[in-house]
């Protein structure tokens, strides 16, 4: 009879324990889709140059990269100012970094993959990094990079093929958040 009134008591005290941690909180899941306002475009107008190129940023999207993660398309003209006849805007070093919240001490960004219709509406642009521009020409351009959060800004970095800085251009990404959204 002691057996049987000990194991009521430990099934009752199981029970209420499993009925207690029913109502326990669960961890929120993120839906990355309120986390920027995608495929808007915002136009840009800066620009940072060399003595052999220039650089114009004339706008950027934030789009979902293969992962279904965030990535950003930087929209972009090219100037070939040397005498080359055979320069392409993949000569230049455009590099892009982001503080991330995370203390690794990376804020590098790295080049996002792209398919279905954010690859296909801007698969010319990033074609022609890699065509040819004559001296004194000039052409649209885009490329990709991941987004580590939607928090801090986007810094782009230019470098011309023999490493001269041309400067820094800054993308304020905060304006793609939506009012719902919980930030990375």
């Amino acid at each position: 009879m002691m057996k049987w009134k000990a194991l009521k008591l430990v099934g009752l005290f199981f029970f209420f324990f499993l009925l207690a941690s029913c109502g326990a909180p669960q961890k929120e899941i993120r839906d990355s889709n309120k986390d920027f306002t995608y495929d808007k475009l915002y136009p840009v107008t800066e620009s940072v140059a060399t003595s052999d190129y220039g650089i114009q940023v004339t706008g950027y999207k934030i789009v979902k990269d293969t992962e279904d993660l965030p990535a950003i398309i930087v929209y972009y003209d090219f100037n070939n100012k040397t005498d080359d006849d055979d320069v392409m805007p993949y000569d230049i070093y455009m590099d892009a970094y982001q503080e991330s919240n995370i203390q690794d001490g990376d804020d590098t960004l790295y080049e996002a993959d792209l398919s279905g219709k954010a690859y296909d509406e801007n698969e010319t642009l990033f074609d022609n990094a890699f065509e040819v521009v004559e001296s004194g020409g000039s052409i649209k351009a885009a490329t990709t990079f991941k987004l580590r959060n939607n928090k801090h800004n986007v810094e782009l970095e230019y470098y011309d093929s023999d490493e001269e800085y041309g400067g820094t251009i800054e993308l304020n990404i905060e304006k793609e958040i939506t009012g719902d959204s919980n930030r990375l």
